[in-house]
């Protein structure tokens, strides 16, 4: 249970944190709590709470060639992560909106969706 309040909190409010200043918070919680994982180079963002409420890296979710023929759309980390947060959003009825510069994959999330 803690695993997934932890996990709320570092994507409810450290995930409205400009990139620049994510670090910093990282470092917060992980001085916090003994519960993240004991990866000392990665920050709390690299995590998601998998299905059997373990830690795991979103690495593990990218399949190994995930492309789009249309617009040769390579999955990496970030759209994963935020495919997945939809994901979570969606479950519950919640909103979303996606924002960011042009050609972060923000349309093939949405369309993959």
């Amino acid at each position: 249970m803690e695993r997934i309040v932890l996990f709320s909190l570092i994507w409810s409010l450290g995930g409205l944190l400009p990139q620049h200043q994510q670090q910093a918070f990282s470092d917060t919680v992980k001085s916090l709590t003994s519960c993240l994982p004991e990866y000392t180079d990665n920050t709390v963002y690299d995590y998601y709470v998998d299905e059997a409420g373990e830690w795991d890296s979103w690495y593990n979710l990218i399949p190994e060639a995930m492309i789009e023929q249309l617009d040769h759309f390579v999955e990496n980390i970030d759209t994963t992560r935020t495919y997945y947060l939809m994901h979570l959003a969606s479950i519950t009825n919640q909103n979303i909106l996606l924002t960011g510069p042009p050609a972060t994959g923000k349309t093939n999330i949405v369309n993959r969706f």
